[in-house]
């Protein structure tokens, strides 16, 4: 093609195009998407993202290339950048199903499942044979705990495509959620055979060993996973989660370290230039930047170790979620707050911070064995406000409160440990007992199921929005006698005030360190009470058992 010929082509490329048009590929855009894709083939992500933006200057109305690029971004951790192109990408090309499904990626990951799963299907509507498609389908799916609907969607993968080891290890995970192990271990089986040295199936392995309750079996493939892949952050975080299980803290710190090569974590990750802290003493003329990561949930079960920190002289300045600059202010009162932005406050970049540090860093500092958990409880809610929500949901009655929580909204590992309200129906349905919803969402849906099901109402307050508002979500945990809760923030937010709480915790791989494998007490939160399923998906069990103890339990606490 001549340079005459190829400017009438990139000019045909920038008009307007037609609805459902597609313009053909200028060429020097389609060189440059080809040597994208070979960047990213070889590693070398921030170049393959430059020769898109590239791609995407040249031919701006182009959809392929909004999708390529809303791709590598998205895999970059710029999920903001990756959801304007990718949201172009369909606008401008609606008939592409790479689109689609590299949009239902990204939704995915942004916990959006619903959305996500919708994507999904407008994509193998497009292209229906596509078994990577339906992989990502089923685990949207299991995001939203239909796992019968996810197990035969990759059913229908594995048909396309038997040697897809991600669909059958994937299928072992959903019908480990369902409690059928010998099913899963089959599948899982499957993947370690179709790819023996992959990561992920290794991974899926020590999972399925963790379903089975073998905490040393779990061990043994997580190790070989990360010292096959000595960078993978989630053979690292798995592992450093079962040895904290296990009670060998000072052993499972360093494996946390690899957590920020996880892409989910590339938002948490700061500008900060200081060295970060390993213990050493601070000047008394020196403090310390400490900022927070990962969810709300993370951050108040570490929380407790601020005391020692002060304790040893150590002043922090600190930068946080600004939900959460209420809390700490009235619970540590002197120390400096700013709330996290982009770019961070001109203050955390001052010559009297010297150093660095998550409350992770803190943490593998202070907490070398659950023998180091003091017991701290460094949180306080509003008393003002405490007492006047606790007022308020009595309504002149002399019956408990007994607040209640059901669902996680964590996108990766939020569907096991999730219930359905109705699930709780055999105590929720006990006499002269004010239940309370604590459940932070719009699950107006599940309180008019519970209703359907069994007349049971709970005393739902439109006045507190628990993700927006954490000081008064905190108020409003605080005024309850008693706080029942799947693991979510519920449940930490109790823990961490002190309030007596039953946390009914599900049966299978979850990574969350800090409830321990067996036992009802946690070393982080003196005042919980853990009770377990004995069997996967079974929360009726535990409603039962709630039934059972409660109300002697809250005519102790009342009396």
């Amino acid at each position: 093609m001549n340079r005459k010929q190829r400017r009438a082509q990139d000019r045909r490329a920038a008009a307007p195009m037609r609805a459902g048009s597609v313009p053909p590929l200028p060429q020097e855009a389609a060189r440059l998407n080809e040597q994208a894709l070979a960047f990213f083939r070889a590693g070398q992500l921030p170049e393959a993202i430059a020769a898109l933006r590239r791609a995407v200057a040249l031919a701006p109305r182009h959809g392929l290339f909004h999708s390529n690029l809303g791709e590598l971004l998205r895999l970059s951790g710029d999920t903001a950048g990756a959801l304007d192109h990718l949201d172009r990408a369909v606008t401008l090309d609606p008939d592409n199903a790479g689109a689609h499904s590299n949009r239902g990626n990204l939704l995915r990951q942004l916990g959006r499942p619903d959305e996500a799963i919708a994507s999904y299907r407008t994509s193998l509507r497009l292209r229906p044979g596509s078994a990577d498609t339906l992989v990502n389908l089923g685990a949207a799916l299991q995001d939203v705990r239909d796992f019968t609907a996810a197990i035969d969607v990759l059913r229908q993968a594995i048909a396309l495509n038997p040697g897809l080891a991600m669909a059958h290890q994937n299928l072992g995970l959903a019908l480990m959620a369902q409690g059928d192990l010998a099913g899963a271990e089959a599948a899982v089986a499957k993947a370690a055979e179709l790819s023996p040295a992959g990561i992920d199936t290794l991974i899926a392995l020590g999972d399925l060993e963790r379903g089975k309750g073998s905490l040393d079996g779990a061990l043994r493939w997580y190790e070989k996973a990360w010292r096959q892949a000595p960078g993978h952050g989630e053979a690292h975080m798995r592992y450093g989660a079962a040895l904290m299980i296990r009670g060998n803290y000072g052993q499972a710190w360093p494996h946390f370290e690899a957590r920020w090569n996880l892409a989910e974590m590339a938002v948490d990750r700061r500008p900060f230039t200081l060295p970060f802290w390993k213990g050493e003493p601070i000047p008394a003329d020196r403090k310390m930047l400490l900022f927070t990561e990962q969810g709300v949930g993370e951050n108040l079960v570490l929380l407790s170790v601020l005391p020692e920190l002060l304790a040893c002289g150590i002043t922090p300045v600190i930068e946080c979620d600004p939900r959460m600059i209420p809390l700490l202010n009235r619970s540590f009162p002197g120390i400096e707050v700013h709330a996290r932005k982009a770019p961070p406050e001109p203050r955390l970049f001052a010559g009297d911070l010297v150093v660095q540090a998550t409350l992770f860093d803190v943490a593998a500092v202070f907490r070398r064995s659950p023998a180091d958990c003091k017991g701290a409880l460094p949180l306080r809610a509003d008393p003002q406000r405490t007492a006047m929500l606790r007022q308020r949901y009595l309504a002149g009655h002399d019956g408990p409160l007994v607040g209640i929580a059901w669902h996680s909204g964590n996108p990766k590992l939020g569907a096991p440990k999730s219930a359905q309200l109705t699930d709780f129906a055999p105590f929720l349905t006990l006499p002269g007992i004010r239940f309370v919803d604590l459940q932070y969402g719009n699950r107006a849906e599940d309180r008019a199921a519970l209703k359907a099901a069994c007349g049971a109402d709970i005393l739902h307050d439109p006045g507190i929005d628990q993700l927006k508002d954490l000081d008064g979500f905190a108020a409003q945990v605080a005024a309850m006698d008693m706080v029942i809760s799947t693991s979510n923030t519920t449940a930490h937010m109790a823990g961490a005030l002190g309030r007596p709480t039953w946390v009914l915790l599900h049966k299978g791989i979850s990574p969350h360190w800090y409830w321990g494998l067996e036992g009802e007490t946690t070393p982080w939160y003196p005042t919980l009470r853990l009770l377990r399923q004995s069997q996967a998906a079974d929360w009726r069990e535990l409603a039962e058992k709630v039934a059972a103890e409660l109300p002697a339990r809250l005519a102790s606490t009342t009396s």
